[in-house]
């Protein structure tokens, strides 16, 4: 063990050494500083052996005072899969068996010390002779490293490490995007580091953020980039390598590794599943800006499909739910704007890419859908009608306004056809010639008999599937607060009574409470983005495994509050409660 005098003295000897100075500086802790900047600044053949001698005696002294966390207990770690970690910490701590440096293209590391880059940083804590064995590797080589060329394999130094595998990424111009060429570059930097790491019997691998910070990749392209290539690479090399950890700098980069790995447990729950309920509030049924049709919440796509509209000081369609009630239009006027708009919800627009991936995910499951959506979405998309309960109604049919008979429900696309030709103005109901307007749930006088069957068989579906305690996951997408009786509240209780065989996939942007999984269940995720995400989702599930793994929401757990108002919270109270 080396005594405090032996360390003074190696540290002091390296010191004039290494910076040509005969006066150290006047602490410890500034020399120590001193001698780590000019170890930095060093050529590699300036490191003589006896330098090395004297720092190895150096780094051996501070090795008690410094944590060694192993490989195998992460701790605070986020797991992808089983083999794959997200880890935010001193990766010059790690017990492991190679750990992975964003190095420059001479190979022989980072010479500026006010650099805080992450080839700095390991070099410093390995000691010189990291340096000396990368010159001579680099000799060996015959050429430098470029993007996503082969890496270099040395020993650890001094770090816990055994393995320390140097590879460059892509630097890509400041205020630039990424080529397809050095997306490819990155991604060939993972593979390499993993064939390079199983060639030399190293069983597990920590990454650090390769081609981010100074190199400008941008972080959450190359996560996604990262989470792919290694996925693949373990799926097609079964065995060689036991655990891949990706050890990420900051807050930003965590986050955007965190979101592949709540991506991919929602990926393998769903995989896992023997039932899939789909859940869809007003949040799934929109369209990407391009196409001008988010005319509930985008003034400039109302514009866009209803001038007239907007003229009349209507923003959006979610302002015109109160147009029945606006004396200023007449009654001609409103059917005129109600039959182009309900006619593109229901019939003329054509559902968003995230349906056609809900249906990949539940192709060969057991499935049903229940949606406050009106626009058909689900049935246009190719799911059996049998198999979905749209309880606030559907715009393919109309009522009459007093619901003079409990039959007064009629098809809709043909008078609104009618009325978008101009061939007639205001349609009136068949058996009491009253006006009419669509099955939409919107009072006491809102006529549920299209949907009454939907209803039982919601009830039916779900029973069994819980009496029989299969698997069963909740996809819930863009649910919110609006009507939440109809659809978030009877999803979360599902869930919870299914216990240990239920799991909760939310999918909404909202802040706070609304985007949140729900808090108390066994297995809940958010993924807090709109409906473009399922798209990743089912992507997601070609390389995910199946999996049942328990993972709380740690989201507020509003149960009890609301069952105060509500008085119950239960499923079928909500579901019965809708006829």
């Amino acid at each position: 063990m080396t005594s405090l005098n032996q360390y003074n003295k190696a540290l002091y000897a390296a010191l004039s050494i290494v910076s040509h100075v005969s006066k150290p500086a006047p602490t410890i802790p500034a020399c120590r500083a001193a001698l780590g900047d000019a170890l930095i600044a060093a050529p590699a053949d300036t490191l003589t052996p006896t330098l090395c001698s004297l720092v190895d005696t150096v780094l051996e002294a501070e090795k008690a005072s410094k944590p060694v966390v192993s490989a195998t207990a992460l701790p605070g770690a986020t797991f992808i899969q089983p083999d794959m970690a997200i880890w935010r910490g001193d990766i010059t701590s790690l017990k492991i068996d190679a750990i992975v440096n964003a190095a420059n293209d001479a190979g022989l590391g980072c010479f500026q010390p006010s650099h805080r880059c992450i080839d700095n940083v390991i070099h410093r804590a390995a000691g010189p002779r990291l340096r000396c064995e990368c010159k001579a590797e680099m000799k060996l080589r015959g050429h430098p490293l470029s993007a996503g060329s082969a890496p270099l394999l040395t020993a650890g130094g001094a770090l816990p490490c055994k393995k320390v595998i140097h590879v460059t990424g892509p630097c890509i111009p400041h205020g630039s995007l990424p080529t397809a060429e050095q997306t490819n570059q990155l991604r060939n930097c993972y593979t390499g580091v993993l064939a390079a790491a199983a060639a030399a019997n190293c069983r597990s691998v920590a990454f650090c953020c390769i081609g981010t910070g100074l190199f400008n990749f941008p972080s959450d392209q190359a996560a996604a980039i990262a989470v792919a290539a290694v996925q693949e690479w373990l799926k097609s090399n079964p065995g060689k390598i036991d655990l891949v950890v990706f050890d990420v700098f900051t807050q930003h980069d965590l986050a955007a590794y965190e979101s592949h790995a709540t991506l991919n447990t929602a990926a393998s729950w769903i995989k896992a599943a023997d039932a899939v309920l789909l859940v869809a509030g007003a949040g799934m049924s929109g369209y990407p800006e391009a196409t001008l049709r988010n005319v509930y919440v985008d003034p400039a796509s109302f514009r866009t499909q209803y001038p007239d509209m907007a003229k009349r000081g209507y923003k959006t369609a979610y302002e015109t739910m109160g147009l029945m009630g606006d004396e200023r239009v007449s009654e001609e006027v409103k059917w005129g704007y109600w039959a182009r708009h309900y006619a593109n919800l229901r019939f003329l627009w054509e559902p968003n890419d995230g349906y056609k991936a809900l249906k990949k995910m539940v192709e060969g499951k057991e499935h049903f859908v229940l949606t406050s959506n009106v626009d058909g979405c689900f049935e246009r998309a190719g799911f059996d009608r049998a198999k979905v309960y749209t309880p606030q109604g559907d715009c393919r049919f109309m009522q009459c306004i007093r619901a003079c008979r409990p039959d007064a429900v009629f098809e809709a696309e043909d008078e609104l056809t009618r009325i978008r030709k101009g061939e007639g103005s205001c349609p009136a109901c068949k058996h009491c010639g009253g006006r009419m307007f669509m099955n939409l749930r919107a009072g006491s006088t809102f006529l549920h008999k299209e949907y009454d069957s939907g209803n039982a068989a919601f009830e039916a579906w779900v029973a069994n599937v819980l009496t029989t305690k299969q698997k069963l996951v909740v996809i819930e997408v863009g649910s919110g607060f609006n009507t939440p009786t109809v659809t978030r509240f009877p999803a979360e209780a599902i869930v919870r009574d299914a216990g240990e065989n239920g799991a909760f996939i939310r999918v909404n942007p909202g802040q706070g409470l609304e985007g949140e999984a729900p808090g108390g269940l066994q297995r809940a995720v958010s993924l807090k983005e709109g409906w473009q995400v399922l798209d990743k989702i089912e992507e997601a599930m070609g390389g995910a495994g199946e999996g049942w793994r328990e993972k709380s929401g740690g989201g507020e757990d509003i149960t009890q509050s609301f069952m105060n108002h509500f008085g119950h919270w239960s499923w079928k109270v909500f579901i019965r409660n809708l006829k």
